[in-house]
């Protein structure tokens, strides 16, 4: 192993002497430099799976006991709460895309639960906003619904 680098070098410094001299300042410069910003994306890329984890059990509990809240008239305590939570992780955000759209969304689908209908003046994700709008619509039991799926299945 340490023939194997010697060799490496003395091969290098052999071929082009001045770059190999770069190259063995420079590489351990920007290790040093790597391993640094490697650990700042780490605590960033945590901190917004946090967010993400905890809006998404939050509104997955929602989704699962809709029926609940509606038997103990709990709508607008839900609706406070969610609203709440979706405020916060739009002020933590560093408003990157793909968090705007799944916060856009779910902001959306608590727009529905509130008022019962379908917010008009969304924004427009792609496919993800054809999905919610046609899930959206299932919830509302609404007539337009397999037309929405339609055009779902032709879009993707």
């Amino acid at each position: 192993m340490l023939v194997d680098r010697i060799a490496l070098v003395s091969l290098m410094f052999y071929q082009n002497w001045k770059l190999s001299l770069v190259a063995i300042i420079m590489i351990p410069l920007a290790s040093i430099a790597a391993k640094s910003l490697g650990k700042r994306m780490g605590k960033v890329s945590t901190q917004a799976q946090e967010r993400s984890g905890f809006l998404n059990k939050h509104l997955v509990e929602i989704f699962k006991n809709h029926k609940l809240i509606k038997i103990f008239q709990k709508e607008n305590y839900e609706n406070i709460r969610a609203d709440k939570y979706l405020d916060e992780a739009f002020d933590v955000s560093e408003q990157r895309g793909l968090e705007i759209a799944i916060l856009e969304s779910f902001k959306d689908y608590v727009y529905v639960f509130r008022n019962k209908t379908i917010k008009q003046d969304n924004r427009n994700f792609g496919n993800l906003s054809l999905i919610n709008q046609m899930f959206q619509r299932c919830y509302l039991d609404d007539k337009d619904t397999d037309t929405f799926f339609s055009n779902l299945i032709n879009f993707l």
